[in-house]
């Protein structure tokens, strides 16, 4: 039997009287780039924290290629997960080389010896990002921008099935943007993985997602294909303004009126 990479049971999450999210049902497959749409305070975040098992369920079940999320170890989760935080990589005392080669904790066969593996694929990871020059730096000196390729970078190195991206453009100049998802989103249609992104950036999300997810304000959600998902009703009753579309059927930008 052939399992969705990560399924969703009617998922139902609540932060103190306010409803995120009710009865959630939805299946992640492998090729697949799922974006997550909502307004801020909405509860983007707050499932993504669930879905990589640090925030517990209202109620409902997560399951990661057919087992619960619960009953995984932390290291099977982070083997299967990987999660960029909103906030990225806050300054410490260690060197970029250093900090990505965190992505490959979950992978190692020995704490006391990195494998020439591991350093080489720590490396290519930078130099994807564009960070390679910079591998001996402290991380307190970078950029916002710096620090937030740096978090990418050692999400490529820790190589998971699943990439959960929060905000992922945030402190990321427009070319830059556009090269990291892209970078990510030929990983996931190459490699059979698969990737779920919570942005505030619909056309962003337009650009890159060929699935949706969008959150509306009473906790229900609208799900589904890219085309089907993003139209002006569903995104003007999502963020509660009046959303306007421009374009034609291969381009469609997305803007309030």
């Amino acid at each position: 039997m052939t399992h969705s990479l990560l399924e969703l049971r009617e998922v139902s999450l609540a932060i103190g009287q306010q409803q995120l999210c009710r009865e959630l049902s939805l299946r992640i497959e492998p090729n697949q780039c799922w974006g997550l749409l909502g307004k801020n305070g909405i509860g983007k975040t707050t499932l993504l924290h669930s879905l990589a098992g640090i925030r517990p369920l209202q109620s409902g079940r997560v399951l990661l290629q057919g087992q619960a999320l619960s009953g995984l170890s932390r290291r099977q989760l982070a083997l299967r997960i990987g999660l960029l935080f909103q906030e990225g990589i806050d300054s410490m005392p260690a060197s970029v080389l250093e900090t990505v080669m965190l992505g490959r904790h979950p992978h190692l066969q020995s704490v006391l010896l990195d494998s020439a593996e591991d350093l080489a694929l720590a490396e290519d990871a930078l130099r994807l990002v564009q960070l390679d020059g910079l591998a001996e730096r402290q991380v307190g000196t970078l950029s916002g921008g710096e620090r937030q390729r740096l978090s990418l970078a050692t999400l490529l190195a820790q190589e998971p099935q699943l990439y959960l991206l929060d905000e992922p453009s945030n402190h990321l100049d427009v070319s830059f943007q556009v090269r990291m998802l892209d970078l990510l989103t030929a990983r996931v249609r190459s490699q059979s993985r698969a990737m779920l992104m919570a942005t505030h950036d619909i056309n962003l999300a337009a650009r890159c997602c060929d699935h949706l997810v969008l959150m509306l304000p009473d906790g229900s959600t609208i799900q589904g294909g890219r085309d089907e998902v993003l139209s002006q009703e569903n995104l003007s009753a999502a963020y509660g303004c009046s959303i306007k579309a421009l374009g034609d059927e291969r381009m469609r930008l997305f803007y309030p009126a």
